[in-house]
């Protein structure tokens, strides 16, 4: 039997740098897909899905189209009745182009409470939100709890090493295209990057203004790699140099030997809703 792996990509705000930019980077994601035959899931900000209506539907002509809150933000920060219009407004940007959408992944990978019970509540089946790492935003900012989303089909990002570092592109560029495939799992399962990995120098270089937080987050995540980077490497280096490193090109090379040794196992690409109709029962 072939394994099966998801393979996602959280595609943020189209809109909120350089849109241009930001529509070639997933149409390099699309022709990465389909050299390799992927069937990926990308996860769509409400808010993009109605400002690139016919980038959107192009994309879920082949894959799926899942949701990322609406205006990307954290949604912890949100009270209640916050929480529950922002799940509701992006479930009608879905509906107004005439599409179903029944899965959601937190923007920063952020879970609040309840999450499970509003997705529910607005026809969401599914969340791939979930990572048990110290390495993401979630442990960084909020190192004392531990959310779960209940009530509704869980899909976990996988993690890797022996420090459980999240299964992304992110920490495959750490480790460099020449090294990070002997670190790689023997199976995986939900492997996930972001679109704008694949520009030479990320989101930095373009209008960071409405970024905030994020940015925050992010720099507070590289600097616990880079302890991983040296203990790997048994070199010594910066956040600054981090954040962009194997950026673009680079990034491009890393997908290309990770996708390449996948077919080469006769993996299987699903999406993210197959693999939760296929847990459902």
């Amino acid at each position: 039997m072939s394994n099966l792996t998801c393979i996602t990509v959280d595609v943020d705000q189209i809109n909120q740098f350089d849109p241009i930019k930001s529509r070639n980077h997933i149409e390099r994601v699309l022709e990465l897909f389909n050299e390799y035959g992927v069937r990926g899931t990308f996860f769509i900000c409400g808010e993009s899905v109605i400002e690139n209506q016919d980038l959107v539907k192009r994309i879920a002509q082949d894959h799926e189209v899942a949701a990322h809150g609406y205006f990307h933000r954290n949604l912890r920060r949100l009270k209640s009745h916050e929480l529950k219009q922002e799940i509701r407004m992006t479930h009608e940007a879905f509906q107004r182009i005439g599409m179903v959408c029944s899965g959601f992944r937190c923007p920063h990978l952020v879970i609040p409470a309840n999450l499970g019970q509003v997705l529910s509540e607005h026809g969401f089946l599914y969340d791939s939100s979930q990572v048990n790492s110290l390495f993401i935003a979630e442990k960084l900012v909020y190192p004392f709890t531990n959310m779960k989303v209940e009530g509704i089909i869980e899909i976990p990002i996988q993690t890797f090493t022996a420090l459980n570092l999240p299964l992304s592109l992110s920490s495959l560029r750490l480790l460099g295209p020449t090294r990070f495939v002997k670190y790689i799992p023997e199976t995986v399962n939900n492997f996930y990057f972001h679109s704008w990995e694949l520009d030479r120098m990320g989101p930095a270089s373009q209008d960071l203004s409405r970024r905030g937080n994020a940015v925050h987050q992010t720099k507070m995540k590289y600097d616990l790699l880079r302890g991983y980077w040296d203990f790997v490497t048994g070199r010594s280096t910066t956040p600054a140099d981090l954040t962009g490193r194997n950026m673009g090109e680079e990034a491009i090379k890393i997908i290309h030997i990770l996708l390449g040794k996948l077919v080469q196992q006769k993996t299987r690409f699903i999406t993210c809703s197959e693999w939760a109709d296929a847990h459902s029962t």
